[in-house]
């Protein structure tokens, strides 16, 4: 068989239409820049601290400036695979956590007239979603006819002597104190925390005329933190 010269240029100038088609093919097909949902970690390797991303911008300036195809870079979207998935922050579920904390002391009176008091935080009532810390009073002397509480709440025990003073007073009605939480200092960050808690040790009948004690008790109150923590940030760990 014989081929003329304009055919044989035809055989060689489709070969080389066909091997460029290749070249596009492979060029197209690979990802210069892979964007992972969610985003890729940062490298752990301590000689080079350069983020992935940042690597991968380099690649693409070097392609533009002709070193390699030179053809546009691609850029792939990819979802992480569970198993790479790495959380890098927990928090709480609802956004907050609840609290959590008890104290209990008894007076003695030498006269008659001992009394109890406990306190608990926990919700501020049922179902409520804010905790509180409520206080009660329970048996003893009442110096009048109607009862009267006081309260304070510190972060050490050496706060103020007379009952009149303590910080908490206007949360107390009756033989109950209902303080939230967010009233006390150094909220929101109260998991394992440590208050002392000022409370009136001086109903005890005294004489004469049965008058009281101004006399204040501190009481130590550990508060901690309970609920359930889920991730809040990941990263694709593809090292």
């Amino acid at each position: 068989m014989k081929f003329s010269a304009v055919t044989l240029l035809g055989f060689l100038a489709a070969g080389a239409m066909a091997g460029s088609d290749d070249i596009v093919k492979k060029s197209a097909s690979k990802c210069s820049k892979t964007i992972w949902e969610p985003a890729a970690c940062k490298p752990i390797d301590y000689d080079d601290k350069r983020d992935t991303s940042d690597l991968e911008v380099r690649d693409e300036e070097l392609g533009a400036r002709g070193y390699g195809y030179g053809y546009p870079p691609q850029i792939c979207k990819k979802k992480c695979p569970d198993s790479k998935v790495k959380c890098t922050k927990y928090g709480w579920a609802n956004g907050y956590p609840r609290y959590e904390g008890s104290f209990s002391t008894s007076v003695d009176c030498k006269k008659g007239g001992d009394y109890t008091i406990t306190g608990t935080v926990g919700p501020c009532k049922y179902g409520s979603k804010d905790d509180c810390l409520t206080v009660i009073y329970k048996g003893g002397y009442w110096p009048t006819d109607h009862k009267i509480s006081y309260l304070g709440i510190y972060e050490s025990a050496y706060g103020p002597k007379s009952v009149k003073k303590l910080n908490a007073n206007a949360f107390c009605y009756g033989d109950k104190c209902t303080v939230p939480v967010s009233k006390i200092s150094g909220y929101p960050s109260l998991c394992d925390s440590k208050y002392y808690v000022a409370v009136d040790a001086g109903r005890c009948p005294t004489e004469p005329y049965g008058k009281t004690l101004d006399k204040v008790t501190y009481v130590k109150l550990d508060i901690d933190c309970v609920g359930k923590k889920v991730c809040k940030a990941s990263c694709c760990n593809t090292y």
